[in-house]
């Protein structure tokens, strides 16, 4: 918990960044239907809750980013097991990717912009799979 916030404050940001909408925050800390209702955009103006809010997005988009890749892989992984040639060409690519390993593996020999060809060859069974 953030020491600079009262318990009530910590709480609206907390529910804030999940739900994005003031009063609702409010009301779920515990603030009155009357100060929800009426002054808990003011909360979003207090220097203090605007920098816990802003801490408490980066640690619940971190968590939420990990899960979703968490099921991205294991989705992938799923496909690479009991998806058809096609599907299975498609995960990989979507692996090879997103692991960079393209980046570390196609290096340019000098710094000036030169066309690159890039050959692929796919094993005959996946050949009549694709298009």
């Amino acid at each position: 918990m953030n020491k600079a916030l009262t318990k009530m404050q910590q709480d609206f940001v907390e529910v804030y960044v999940v739900t994005r909408n003031a009063k609702k925050s409010a009301l779920q800390a515990g603030y009155s239907p009357t100060f929800a209702e009426k002054k808990s955009y003011g909360l979003l103006n207090d220097s203090k809750i605007k920098t816990a809010i802003a801490e408490a997005e980066k640690h619940y988009f971190s968590e939420k980013f990990k899960k979703l890749s968490a099921l991205a892989t294991e989705e992938l992984e799923n496909i690479l097991i009991n998806g058809n040639n096609k599907e299975k060409l498609r995960a990989s690519e979507i692996i090879f990717k997103s692991s960079r390993l393209a980046d570390m593996l196609i290096k340019q020999e000098d710094e000036t912009e030169k066309p690159i060809t890039i050959t692929v060859s796919l094993p005959p069974e996946l050949e009549g799979d694709i298009g």
